[in-house]
């Protein structure tokens, strides 16, 4: 994906998209299309909003008849999530950068950037980044590691390097090489002789550092120290049990642990459950209980969207009417199979009231108590 576009006065409208995508349908008086503004293929920030819910994120056009425009990635909506809206009647697309990609300079009016920039990408890189990346010909460098010198280089300056670096020398009266030497202007320390290289390679050492290769055996307890909090974590096994123990010098308290006991794993804030355990056989399977509130029959969007293509199980609570009149959660059908409105995004329901043996519409505020399942 490449850079968004922007344009100015990029606006039109489109009829009941669903969750699908934008059938665009032109653009009114001083303003224009998104076929006028970016090229066929183009991708641009956008905004949809209907007047009750507003989504927005980064789509791709279609030029044609009639232009399309893809929701390729939602960045955001009203309900805090990044799925698609379900759009059930006209709505206004313009073009917008969403505040989430907008740079903003800090109070010393500098640009901030990030600090782990990619560096196969033409991208900007922060000062923190290059300082600690690449050397300083000033001096005062430490280069570890396996360093190879080449071209004409001069390092001032105290410079310290943990393996002996690699410099070539110059074939003698070879104008063409000479500029293969590398000058190291005042102090240059190789602080590792290639014997004690050596030694590095296959013993470990006291003081730390030590990468260990192939399978290593403790007898007894491990503690390893952590000087930066004076904690430690304490490794043992016995009576058929692993235990793993993190231990802190204040007070002389057990912070956390975990016990890998035959039938259970303990931990400090109680025992976990494993797969088995839970509410449903099938993992893929999750609860999403929320409550919403409204005024007449309405489209309630999940906090989070099922996957795709599945239908979830709901289930509704909803409060009585002022004056204490009875009424109930009614899910409207769909027209095409007569089965009840619900998506993967959400559902549409109708409050009903109940009077006697007589039943209607209730248009009166309620609050509704929803509990959904499904397959994420």
């Amino acid at each position: 994906m490449g850079i968004p576009q922007l344009a100015d006065l990029v606006l039109e409208t489109a009829n009941a998209p669903g969750t699908g995508s934008f059938t665009l349908g032109g653009a009114p008086a001083g303003r224009q299309t998104f076929a006028d503004a970016f090229p066929a293929g183009g991708e641009v920030f956008y905004y949809a909003s209907d007047g009750t819910q507003t989504e927005w994120g980064i789509g791709t056009l279609t030029v044609g008849s009639p232009n399309i425009l893809a929701r390729t990635t939602v960045i955001g909506n009203l309900f805090g999530s990044k799925s698609a809206l379900n759009f059930s009647s006209e709505v206004t697309i313009w073009n917008e950068v969403p505040a989430a990609r907008t740079p903003l300079q800090d109070d010393a009016g500098l640009l901030p950037v990030s600090a782990n920039p990619d560096f196969a990408r033409d991208v900007a890189l922060s000062a923190k980044a290059a300082e600690s990346r690449y050397a300083s010909r000033a001096g005062s460098n430490t280069f570890s590691g396996n360093n190879s010198f080449s071209g004409s280089n001069t390092y001032s300056g105290s410079n310290a390097f943990s393996q002996n670096p690699t410099v070539p020398t110059p074939a003698a009266g070879d104008s063409s090489t000479k500029a293969a030497n590398t000058a190291f202007v005042g102090t240059a320390v190789a602080a590792e002789t290639a014997a004690r290289v050596a030694a590095d390679a296959s013993n470990a050492k006291l003081s730390g550092g030590n990468a260990l290769n192939g399978d290593q055996q403790v007898v007894g307890n491990l503690r390893v120290w952590n000087s930066a909090n004076a904690g430690e974590t304490l490794i043992s096994t016995g009576s058929g049990m692993s235990w793993i123990e993190h231990l802190s010098t204040r007070g002389g308290a057990v912070d956390a642990y975990i016990a890998l006991e035959p039938s259970v794993i303990a931990t400090h804030l109680g025992n976990m459950a494993v797969t088995s355990q839970l509410p449903f056989s099938d993992t893929n399977m999750r609860i999403q209980a929320f409550t919403v509130t409204g005024t007449g029959e309405t489209t309630v969007p999940f906090p989070t969207a099922f996957r795709a293509g599945t239908v979830p199980i709901v289930s509704l609570t909803i409060n009585r009417e002022a004056g204490n009149t009875s009424r109930f959660p009614n899910l409207n059908n769909s027209s095409a199979t007569n089965n009840p409105a619900i998506t993967n995004t959400g559902f549409t329901f109708q409050p009903v009231f109940v009077s006697g043996a007589n039943s209607n519409s209730s248009g009166q505020p309620w609050t509704l108590q929803v509990i959904a399942m499904g397959y994420f």
